[in-house]
């Protein structure tokens, strides 16, 4: 039979459009898919916001509070126990604030990664309608977490300048860019835990245990110079680390680290490449299983 003489229902597979081909399109369009729906991400991001404080006294002012609690917890872990003090060739109070901005993006980073581990199970209802583009559903944690980092930005602006007169500079400006990165490489991380826990339920028992030794591979209570005498083979490896140059950048954008735009743009250019092949695999792998969704869920 003829193509021109094919019955119009009868299926074809040389008709079938190329997987992987939609895919690349639907990364491509990714951007213009959330301006569509930038209504959709804003009331989805306004109701986790108000959900996760509603019924607190305190309310919104534990998104200052939980960021303060953690750097004392580990400030005093590493600052007094280990006695992990400011090196006299650095600004006074200089570890001080070397934790507290690693904690700072590293809580934004991991509360929303682990989060994005039940996040399908929990909008099942959701998924099961086809019109619905279940691909946005991080984004609203992204936007809320980022939220909470503006909290905890007050907060250790008000600790670096009670204990070091910081002030904010002009790096600051080049804050977007930093978060932008982090934006990308959170989303692709998300989108493979939202898509795994699926089809493995374990993955939401497993991700917060890797997600702990992440953060000890990450530089946060730690810097470089530490490793060079004891380790000095290990810390080249740990720069592989993603997350070891998005907090480096958000160091120097926060004025912890010295620096201006280019090495903001360095660093941030270290983590770029991955981060962005991080998005691509983990939207490539959301998209391949979409289909399976409403069946699992």
């Amino acid at each position: 039979m003829s193509p021109a003489s094919r019955p119009l229902h009868e299926y074809s597979a040389e008709n079938q459009p190329n997987p992987w081909l939609a895919i690349l399109n639907g990364l491509v369009r990714y951007p213009v898919l959330i301006a569509r729906n930038r209504v959709l991400v804003a009331n989805f991001a306004n109701r986790e916001f108000y959900a996760r404080f509603k019924g607190s006294v305190i309310g919104p002012g534990w998104a200052l509070i939980h960021p303060l609690f953690l750097f004392g917890l580990y400030y005093v872990v590493f600052g007094v126990l280990f006695k992990q003090r400011d090196d006299p060739s650095r600004p006074p109070h200089w570890y001080t604030l070397y934790m507290f901005s690693g904690i700072l993006a590293w809580t934004v980073f991991a509360e929303t990664s682990i989060r994005c581990c039940h996040l399908l199970l929990e909008n099942g209802n959701l998924i099961k309608k086809v019109a619905f583009p279940s691909e946005l559903l991080p984004l609203h944690l992204v936007v809320v977490n980022l939220l909470v980092f503006a909290c905890g930005l007050l907060a250790f602006y008000a600790t670096a300048y009670f204990v070091a007169g910081l002030l904010p500079g002009w790096n600051l400006l080049f804050l977007p860019v930093v978060m932008l990165v982090q934006m990308v490489f959170t989303l692709g991380i998300g989108l493979f835990l939202a898509c795994l826990t699926v089809f493995l339920r374990d993955t939401s028992q497993i991700f917060p245990i890797v997600c702990q030794g992440w953060f000890f591979a990450t530089p946060i209570f730690w810097h470089q110079e530490m490793l060079k005498d004891s380790w000095p083979t290990v810390g080249p490896v740990l720069t592989l680390n993603p997350m070891y140059h998005i907090i480096g950048a958000h160091r120097v954008v926060l004025g912890v680290e010295p620096g201006g735009l280019w090495d903001v743009l360095t660093t941030c250019g270290h983590a770029f490449v991955p981060a962005f092949v991080t998005f691509m695999l983990g939207y490539a792998f959301f998209k391949a299983y979409q289909h399976r969704f409403a069946d699992e869920v």
